[in-house]
């Protein structure tokens, strides 16, 4: 049978991820891939304690391991230890032979260079079970973990949530010749936080990129497309220093970026800088590795290094920039359309 391993820094030191483990709150909200939701009907966390968990996948037409569209999963928890280990027996509830059979997670947490590091080991996988689809959402789940045990670390530290736009200052309505609504920010700043996947068939256009304008020495623009995330308000990437963007930015902040969804396409203006707070990097590494980059904070703790980047991202390590938004235009392309301008 076979065994899949991942690992990964994290953010966060190891008590907050060992709490994260055995919270079955937290573990609703991270231990399920991206397209499923999580139900835990029962959860013991001490040793011998039983649970049981089912996923659900979002779209209609996949099929799950224990009926329609569920993955249904019961366990007991066989070793734990404070801080630095879980070990759990897991068995699929399927009638189809090629998934049952007990198989043994465990996580393994150990502080290291570059922050504490979380080992997860899933033996005796079931011959119905691809090797590959199980890392992928394993990959998936251990980011969501990263960057949940880090928020809950920064909230119990007391550190000030990331700074956002917390209203509109002014809007214009730019569709009014054609009598059309104007757009609503919080639809927009809705939809950015569900997030923007650049995978090809994922939407916009095939799929997602945002691009980057900055401001050249001799006055021309620069344009590159990059993988941002929206955050809190904000508009987040990395790069690095020597990079064209990365050395524009240090010159003069001013830039802009664009994106198109399926719902709209948006523009936003404003001034972007490098963030170097230890607590924020580390949030948004996890947050990246969530998403399926695995970004880690690198020595430093002001920078991130992972086994790949972009290509216009130069070599590591990669800063964080913060993008704050000053105005921002949307047009939008379903239902009757519309179009608006935001002053922040």
């Amino acid at each position: 049978m076979a065994t899949t391993e991942v690992s990964r820094h994290i953010g966060a030191p190891c008590s907050v991820v060992y709490d994260a483990l055995l919270d079955p709150d937290a573990v609703r909200q991270w231990m399920v891939p991206d397209g499923m939701t999580s139900e835990v009907h029962g959860f013991d966390a001490r040793v011998d304690g039983t649970f049981r968990i089912s996923l659900t996948y979002d779209s209609a037409t996949t099929g799950g391991k224990t009926t329609d569209r569920i993955d249904t999963f019961h366990g007991r928890f066989t070793k734990l230890v404070p801080g630095a280990e879980v070990v759990e027996v897991v068995e699929f509830e399927s009638d189809d032979p090629s998934l049952q059979g007990a198989m043994t997670i465990s996580y393994v947490l150990a502080d290291a260079d570059g922050g504490p590091l979380l080992t997860g080991r899933h033996e005796n996988l079931p011959a119905g079970v691809s090797p590959g689809d199980n890392e992928v959402g394993w990959n998936m789940a251990i980011g969501k973990l990263a960057a949940l045990a880090v928020a809950r670390w920064r909230h119990d530290r007391g550190v000030r949530p990331l700074t956002h736009v917390d209203s509109c200052m002014e809007a214009r309505n730019l569709a009014d010749l054609y009598q059309l609504p104007p757009v609503d920010w919080a639809s927009i700043t809705a939809r950015l936080e569900t997030g923007m996947s650049q995978a090809p068939g994922t939407g916009g256009p095939d799929r997602h990129t945002c691009w980057l304008a900055t401001i050249n020495s001799d006055g021309t623009p620069h344009l590159t497309g990059i993988g941002a995330m929206w955050v809190e308000g904000a508009f987040w990437f990395e790069t690095g220093e020597t990079s064209r963007k990365g050395r524009n930015l240090a010159r003069d902040p001013r830039c802009s970026l664009s994106l198109a969804t399926h719902e709209f396409d948006l523009v936003v203006e404003g001034d972007a800088h490098k963030v170097t707070d230890p607590a924020t990097v580390a949030d948004m590494a996890a947050r990246w590795a969530a998403h399926g980059w695995p970004a880690r904070v690198d020595e430093t703790g002001t920078a991130l290094t992972a086994e790949f980047s972009a290509p216009s991202a130069g070599p590591p390590p990669w800063h964080v920039y913060r993008l704050s938004p000053r105005a921002a235009t949307a047009l939008s392309t379903v239902g009757s359309g519309g179009a608006t301008h935001w002053r922040f």
